[in-house]
């Protein structure tokens, strides 16, 4: 097996996955895309990144009316048009890709997919050290509230479960290695496959 050079990293909301990737990708010196893929989708598409952002978090409606079909049918090709983003920076080869079911998209590539959790508190803990002005039950409800949509998002998109271990070749619990323990496992399975 050759060496991996496309890394994807799905997270937990406050499990220090965005910081993850980001470091990783400064690390090995690839490429990172988070965010950036929202604002390719919208250069090429010529779409505002608002548009792009709010699709990620839209309910997908039941079917039935002409509006929850035309919204469901707008998200479909706001999909379509980040996961043709993520293979176009993925063929660059080199780069670390967060989220947007990047594991999924790529999954005949050769990649290396990473999932990044952490039990409540250490989320609420660092979530706090982030957001001074969040206590307790803010920070609690903003988790609850991200990972669900971050699931239904998944969940609509692929034909998998969000979270689950088998979506993924290395799951790793931030609060047991840290940030740059994180890194340096990824590191060393990248290595391993070199």
């Amino acid at each position: 097996m050759k060496k991996s050079t496309i890394i994807t990293i799905s997270r937990q909301f406050g499990s220090g996955g965005h910081e993850v990737g980001k470091r990783l990708a400064e690390e090995l010196g690839y490429k990172f895309y988070d965010n950036e893929l929202i604002h390719l989708a919208a250069a090429a598409s010529g779409l505002g990144k608002e548009f792009f952002a709010k699709s990620e978090e839209a309910k997908a409606l039941p079917a039935g009316s002409v509006l929850a079909d035309y919204n469901n049918q707008k998200n479909d090709k706001v999909f379509a048009i980040k996961a043709d983003i993520i293979k176009q920076v993925a063929e660059c080869g080199k780069c670390v890709i967060v989220g947007r079911c990047a594991d999924y998209i790529l999954e005949s590539w050769d990649t290396l997919d990473v999932f990044v959790h952490a039990p409540e508190v250490a989320k609420v803990d660092r979530l706090k050290k982030l957001h001074k002005d969040w206590n307790d039950k803010t920070v609690k409800e903003k988790i609850k509230k991200t990972d669900a949509m971050r699931a239904e998002y998944y969940n609509r998109y692929t034909s998998r479960e969000w979270g689950q271990a088998s979506n993924h070749a290395l799951c790793l619990d931030s609060s047991v290695f840290g940030v740059e323990g994180c890194v340096k496992l990824i590191k060393e399975c990248i290595m391993q496959n070199a």
